[in-house]
């Protein structure tokens, strides 16, 4: 008898189908309190790396954002006013190269920086009088411009459609900003809603839903700007304010809000995921049992995987709903280890460490599964593994390139057949 195959589009489909339900789950995971504790093993450790080489021997540094594809996009300096914008990619040359000024432009900070390399942030100098956002692309640097009537604008994240979101002035205030094709707009903010002369947009995913405040610390509300649909929450639980800061592809933002001890500073932090109108709190995945005094969400991926901080504990990771001290899972001097920054889809961190007579540097946190072929890091080689290898197939995934060939392929996939363990 003979059966239809299903073609390649087909099995595409089914196969993304499956990565999304994963994606689901590990967000039901998060706000169903399915959280274990206690437990002994890690799934996954982590493998530090640093760059190959720098732009000048005293090079210092930090990351500020990684792609889903590993690019990673920082800030440095070499001393004596030489450095600035940075981006690296250790699929390629493994160096650190600086972003190039422009004339009459003095300093440039990136804040994101997309798949396919574009990376952006916002610069100044006497040219152009103020602060401008910018992208660099192609090796070229391109200023994005002002509203109408504005002097400054400055990018804060991109996704891997192109869409950049930021801010900019105009003469009624400060306006969440979103760029389309290098076309600039404001988020319009209804007047009712307290403090809309402020907002700034600080994060997008890759649906084109944005995040940000109106207002500032220790007042102000978030928003969520869903394709014209506008959400505003004005606090979160146990604070008097509310700010959002990222948003993954299932929806889930970070969130931190201000506790204000009887309206007087000192001001305490809280941090908090959301989603569908559920609130977590950082304090639930990071306490250690001792009073913490402010607490954050560092990072957060599709997958679930959440860095969580609360002082004064250690940084904590969620993998699989399990949390991990972080520092337990890097096979790396604590003292040379200054923090983490944020987590991509890969599950690679990115945060600094210390090299001897050089100081601070960027470095990037691999992922090592326990077992090979577990690209999952769930103990067992399935089903899971082998759709991550499929769906990666000539990506230049760090965790999946075993055999460090630049791209997943061949060798990887016989990494999962070849350490097959279980079906699900």
């Amino acid at each position: 008898m003979l059966h239809d195959v299903p073609d390649h589009h087909v099995q595409q489909k089914n196969l993304t189908r499956r990565k999304r339900l994963l994606q689901l789950q590990a967000a039901q995971c998060l706000f169903t309190a399915m959280i274990v504790s206690g437990s002994v093993h890690a799934q996954c450790r982590y493998e530090v790396r640093v760059p190959a080489s720098w732009p000048c021997p005293s090079f210092q540094g930090g990351s500020r954002d990684i792609s889903d594809h590993g690019i990673i996009a920082g800030n440095g300096n070499c001393g004596l006013g030489v450095g600035g914008a940075f981006i690296w990619n250790p699929k390629t040359d493994n160096a650190v190269h600086f972003i190039t000024h422009p004339p009459g432009i003095t300093g440039m900070s990136v804040t994101g920086v997309s798949d396919s390399g574009v990376v952006v942030g916002y610069m100044n100098g006497p040219s152009i009088n103020a602060t401008h956002a910018f992208k660099y692309v192609n090796e070229v640097v391109i200023d994005l411009g002002v509203l109408p009537g504005g002097i400054q604008s400055a990018a804060m994240a991109i996704n891997n459609d192109g869409t950049i979101v930021g801010y900019g002035d105009s003469p009624t205030g400060i306006h969440a900003c979103v760029w389309r094709d290098d076309k600039l707009s404001a988020i319009e903010i209804p007047r009712s809603v307290p403090y809309s002369d402020t907002a700034i947009a600080y994060g997008i995913n890759n649906n084109g839903v944005v995040v940000g405040d109106v207002g500032t610390i220790p007042h102000g509300e978030a928003f969520i700007f869903d394709h014209e649909k506008l959400t505003i929450i004005s606090s979160t639980p146990e604070t008097v304010d509310a700010h959002a800061r990222r948003i993954n592809d299932n929806g889930i933002v970070i969130m931190r809000g201000t506790v204000t001890h009887d309206g007087q500073p000192p001001y305490s932090t809280r941090g908090f995921l959301w989603h569908n109108g559920q609130f977590m709190s950082a304090e639930d995945i990071a306490a250690c049992g001792e009073t913490t005094t402010d607490s954050i969400f560092i990072g957060l991926n599709s997958m679930g995987d959440t860095l969580a901080y609360a002082s004064p504990c250690p940084a904590v990771i969620l993998q699989h709903c399990q949390p991990f001290h972080v520092y337990d899972l890097i096979n790396y001097d604590v003292s040379n280890l200054l923090g983490f920054n944020d987590i991509n889809d890969q599950g690679i961190l990115i945060g600094s460490v210390v090299i001897d007579n050089q100081g601070e540097v960027p470095a990037i946190f691999v992922p090592v599964p326990p077992i090979p072929g577990d690209f999952t890091c769930d103990n067992q080689v399935n089903i899971d593994d082998l759709t991550e290898v499929i769906l990666q197939w000539g990506e230049p995934n760090m965790v999946i390139d075993v055999d460090h060939s630049g791209a997943v392929d061949a060798p990887d996939l016989l990494q999962v057949l070849n350490n097959w363990t279980s079906t699900r």
